[in-house]
């Protein structure tokens, strides 16, 4: 057993030595893979940023898309209103003019009314006015007429 020992203490120094080696390797090996875990973490950072750019990107143009058919809902009920306006407009264009003749005729009417009237007004003074001569010179008449009655029939 001997023989063992020093065999075992030989394999201790070469194990240990073997131990050493495996540490520094294993040291390294984690270094590397702490190495690498960062630049993972870094990438995933930067891919994450990515897909939030994306997902904003992807979100508004949705929200455009929304705007857009909003939009054109909104030019839609805008032309509607406005062809809305534009035939209440003509109707209320049409009824004016129909309200302007009705207008017109009736002026017409009461003008010619007036201009009758001022007429007849007219050869009623020209008729009264005649008929007072004719009044005034007959009563004239039948005074003379009384006198001459008067003086005819003597005192």
């Amino acid at each position: 057993m001997r023989e063992l020992r020093p065999l075992a203490a030989a394999d201790a120094e070469t194990g240990a030595s073997d131990q050493c080696k495996e540490v520094e390797r294993l040291q390294m090996e984690l270094s590397m893979l702490s190495k690498e875990r960062v630049d993972l973490l870094a990438h995933i950072r930067e891919s994450g940023a990515e897909t939030s750019q994306r997902d904003q990107l992807s979100n508004s143009s949705h929200e455009v898309e929304q705007l857009r058919e909003k939009l054109s809902a909104l030019e839609v009920k805008m032309h509607n209103v406005s062809n809305h306006i534009h035939g209440q407009l003509h109707a209320t264009f049409d009824y004016d003019e129909i309200c302007q003749a009705k207008l017109d005729a009736f002026r017409l009417r009461y003008k010619e009314a007036l201009d009758e009237i001022d007429f007849m007004n007219k050869k009623f003074e020209a008729a009264s006015s005649k008929l007072k001569d004719q009044l005034a010179s007959s009563g004239l008449e039948i005074l003379n007429l009384k006198k001459q009655l008067a003086f005819s029939r003597g005192p």
